[in-house]
This record gives C-alpha cells, structure tokens and sequence, in this order.
C-alpha cells in the first residue's frame, strides 16, 4: 500500500497509512546495559520482492558468529509478508552466511556487505537442491543477485534499525510510528516527492516483534541518543515505548500497548458514507483526544483521527497538552471538534462530557 500524502495533511491522514514488518528471537542475555541486543539487518532488492535478513546480535559484539539466530523474511511490493526463513547461522565468513533453517536439513548462503546496523544483500546461493524450504514448507529458487536498495528515486536510506518486542498479540498485522519529537519516522520504506509530500509503506509482524527502518528526513543519518516512541496497529491499536536507546544505527524496545478509553461517536448523524478527519479538545485546550502525539518545531501536537464509510465512533485516548502524557484523571468538561471533510472545515461540539479515569464517551454534535 503506497499513498501520496501532502505534508499539511499528515497528522490527520496518517492513520490510514499504518504497517511495519517483524521477527522474533530468543530472549536477550543479561540486564546489562552494556549487553543491551542489538540487530543486523541486511537488505535486497528484486523488482517485486525485498528479501531481508535480520539477525539479533544478544550481546553487541563486533562481529556476528556461528550460533547466532537469522530470520529471513520476504516481502512484496505490496509490504505483505511472502514467507520466512527461521534458523541459526552455521557459518561466517567475510560477509558471507551460511544458514540452517529449522524446519529444513539444507542449508543455504547469503553473501552481504556493509558494516553497522544495516547492510545490504548481495545474493543467495542455495544448496545442492537449489531451493531453499520456507518455514511455510514451501520450496523457492532464490534470485541469484539483488540491488541494494528499492529501485525507486524517491526512496530515503534509512537512518537506523529498531527492534520492537512484545506484539506476540499482533501476529499478522502491521505498525508504523514516530518518535515523539519528530527526529524518526518508523515504518519500512519512505518516498519523498518533488512536490514536498511523502508516503510510507507497510511491513506485517512476525513471531512477536518487528524490525521497522528508522528514517530521519531532516538530517538522513543515525540520531544517536534516547528517544520515546509511539507505535500504531491498525487505526485500533496504540502503543508507547519510552527511554529507547539508539547507538550505532540501532535500538531494541519492548511496545506498551495504551488502552483507547475515549469513544467519540455521532458522525453518521451528519456524515454518513463519507471519509472524515478531525481534532478534538477540551474547549480550554488543557486535554484532546488522539490515536497518538507528536513534537514539532518545540509544539506538541496530536490529531483526531480518520473515519469513514458507515463508521460511527473512533477510539482514541486522552492526552495533556502541556507534555503528551497520557491523562487518566476525572472530571466533566466540553469539548470541541474541528471537522475536515470534502476540502472543507467545519465545527463541532460536546458538553458536560464526564470523565472518568481518562475514559469517556464523547457525542458530537455539528456547530
């Protein structure tokens, strides 16, 4: 899924455009910080398919070594999962790897280059068969050369590689985020257009975690530091991952899914079978509902989210403006909406809506 965004329509389009790609793998060694994993992740490119191979590196050693466990993931066009490879590395031998699936006796070779976090593939010999057995128990030829990157002119390198553990709910699905103050972009590829729009594409979960590229348009190159992001499944799920290490090109974090407690309903009433975006807040501005928020140019912003079709009410989850945190305090106050619809804003309101715990129900009303 490839869609041109306009940049002045990011927030409030962006929940559409949601997805990542994953991987799993035994738990990390220690508590350390200095044994903190990290990932290697190496890429190649056919012109229908990205062919990636990621290994979890638990102890940050210089050098990846035999017995060290490999996911080789296949993706199309599309960003849909294809099949996977799982197994552990048999063999290292200046840039080459030799693998042993675990649901198959043959092992198989991919040769790569590149130091760091990221890399990139430059073939895949199989054995004497010449195929290589999916875990899906499939049998493929692999491409005897691929390209480095995605043969697309509007494609950004990527900045650096997060591993995000914990979604072992979510096999299947896909996630996208930012950090929230604006450095990253989380998700698998990222175009920029001439005209100064962008679109993201998606990558699915697998086994309970995933490697999403980080890009940072502003200075295209690693952001060493701490970072908190905000992840979305879907347009049902969020989640949060704070104090996030990245060093070298990578990081790893475990998702924190936030329970959506705010339902905003009543949009059938005045736009039924139509796509809308909207901003909700109290009408002091101290609280708004939103799938997410963000840092931008030192404001802090969030956005209501999209519906569309025959959808009557979205869940999202109440925010303080004053630093994003997520608010789940009580109280009863009115709301305001600002609606987007068919290029045009509109207004809307909700009175003596009662908070409880940071949940509530809010009705709109059009005016």
């Amino acid at each position: 899924m490839k869609n041109k965004i306009e940049c002045v329509k990011k927030l409030s389009l962006l929940a559409a455009l949601i997805a990542v790609i994953g991987f799993a793998f035994t738990a990390c060694k220690g508590t350390d910080a200095a044994a903190e994993p990290s990932t290697r992740v190496f890429s190649g490119f056919t012109e229908n398919d990205e062919y990636r191979l990621i290994i979890l590196d638990p102890d940050a050693r210089a050098a990846l070594t035999p017995g060290d466990k490999y996911i080789l993931v296949i993706i199309n066009s599309g960003g849909d999962l294809t099949g996977t490879s799982t197994g552990t590395v048999s063999k290292v031998e200046r840039g080459e790897f030799t693998l042993k699936p675990e649901k198959a006796e043959e092992t198989f070779a991919i040769k790569t280059t590149g130091r760091g976090a990221m890399g990139a593939i430059e073939s895949i010999s199989a054995g004497n068969s010449g195929k290589i057995t999916l875990d899906e128990g499939v049998e493929i030829t692999p491409p005897p050369t691929l390209t480095p990157k995605l043969d697309n002119k509007n494609a950004l390198d990527a900045s650096a590689i997060l591993t995000i553990k914990g979604l072992s709910n979510y096999d299947g699905r896909k996630i996208e985020g930012y950090s929230l103050d604006d450095t990253y972009t989380v998700c698998r590829t990222y175009e920029r257009f001439p005209d100064n729009s962008w679109s993201t594409s998606p990558e699915p979960i697998v086994n309970g975690s995933a490697t999403p590229r980080l890009f940072d348009f502003n200075k295209s190159k690693v952001q060493n530091g701490t970072f908190s992001f905000y992840f979305f499944i879907g347009n049902d799920i969020t989640g949060i991952a704070n104090n996030v290490k990245i060093t070298n090109g990578s990081g790893v974090c475990e998702f924190d899914n936030i329970p959506r407690k705010v339902t905003v309903t009543g949009f059938n009433t005045y736009y039924k079978d139509k796509w809308i975006n909207f901003d909700v807040r109290t009408e002091d501005g101290a609280l708004f509902a939103s799938p997410f928020a963000w840092k931008y140019k030192d404001e802090y912003h969030g956005w209501g989210a999209g519906r569309g079709g025959d959808e009557d009410s979205v869940k999202l989850i109440l925010f303080k403006s004053e630093d994003f945190s997520v608010f789940t305090g009580s109280g009863t106050y009115n709301f305001v909406f600002e609606v987007s619809v068919d290029g045009n804003k509109e207004t809307g309101h909700a009175n003596g809506v009662k908070v409880t715990n940071g949940a509530c129900t809010i009705p709109f009303i059009k005016g």
